[in-house]
């Protein structure tokens, strides 16, 4: 039979840093928002229209992509479940 084994601190710790990568997105999105609104309240013309644009398409992009990474980070934690439960499982007689 096939033992399945984990880590549980090492799990742990990648939870961690997917948590933390995604808590960087929301600061790079805000920041981004954040820079827009500057340009907007501080700038005229087409190229600072273009400039707002762009960093709010950015901005938005940044987000689904935090939306795609908490379906990840998830699934991670159901993986870990299923870990612990076929260790559970292997060493309970």
């Amino acid at each position: 039979m096939i033992e399945i084994k984990h880590n549980p601190s090492k799990v742990e710790e990648i939870l961690g840093k997917m948590n933390e990568s995604k808590s960087m997105a929301n600061q790079l999105a805000t920041t981004l928002e954040q820079l827009a609104n500057d340009i907007e309240d501080n700038f005229s013309g087409s190229a600072s229209e273009s400039l707002i644009s762009l960093l709010n398409e950015e901005s938005e992009k940044i987000k689904n992509e935090k939306d795609n990474w908490q379906t990840l980070f998830e699934q991670a934690r159901q993986v870990r479940s299923k870990l612990e439960e076929q260790d559970r499982l292997l060493i309970t007689p």
